[in-house]
């Protein structure tokens, strides 16, 4: 039977060809109170039927044992007919492109995408915030929280083997950097110790020739 809620919070199975219709009077809370039903078809078949105050139905026979659906690791709302969002895709998606704010648009939260995206992840703080804080429980999207499908040995281990890369891939960029400068430092010497070398050896080579010059011309002088 597929149930469908009615203004007084409560539920009757649809009225399509093949569906048979309760009248309001009868209507019940949820399929687990639908006498007869087939064990498949509780829960839109998502769930199981389970027992809320036994407790209190049981220390006051005139308040009735109330039943709801518990429902399935993947499916969510009180009859179990809605899909959670993956926890697992919402964490790789914060992961991998969390700086363009994709994994807030897979939550449902356009705003904050949008945000994320113009900030770029938040010049990366907010990136990083994302993927622990999806990572490491089931959080709520626009409507209920995503399905627990992160085993969170896979979490800590990817986010920790990220974070080592991140870090291996930033010490080579900085020692190349560094290694560069060192370089171009070492050439900028070398270039200034062949400048004063050339022009030592130009000064000494001018001295010479003034001195060559001064001794002929007074030669020249001693004769007359």
């Amino acid at each position: 039977a597929n149930f469908q809620y009615v203004p007084t919070k409560l539920s009757v199975p649809s009225g399509d060809t093949e569906a048979w219709q309760l009248p309001l009077s009868q209507a019940v809370m949820n399929s687990c109170e639908v006498v007869g039903l087939k064990k498949d078809e509780e829960c839109s078949g998502n769930g199981v039927c389970r027992p809320w105050n036994m407790t209190t139905a049981a220390s006051n026979p005139r308040i009735p044992a109330l039943t709801f659906c518990q429902c399935y690791r993947d499916w969510a709302d009180p009859q179990c007919r809605t899909r959670r969002k993956s926890q697992a895709k919402a964490y790789w998606l914060s992961l991998f492109t969390g700086f363009l704010g994709l994994d807030r648009f897979y939550l449902g939260q356009f705003w904050t995408g949008i945000l994320k995206l113009g900030t770029v992840g938040g010049l990366g703080f907010w990136w990083l915030w994302d993927i622990v804080y999806i990572g490491s429980a089931p959080v709520y999207a626009n409507e209920f929280r995503l399905a627990a499908d992160l085993p969170h040995w896979l979490f800590v281990g990817s986010a920790t083997g990220a974070a080592i890369v991140a870090g291996v891939v930033l010490l080579n960029l900085g020692g190349s950097e560094l290694t560069r400068r060192r370089q171009r430092t070492l050439l900028m010497m070398e270039q200034e110790a062949e400048f004063f070398r050339t022009r030592s050896a130009a000064l000494g080579l001018g001295l010479k020739d003034k001195s060559s010059l001064n001794a002929n011309t007074m030669h020249a002088y001693g004769s007359f």
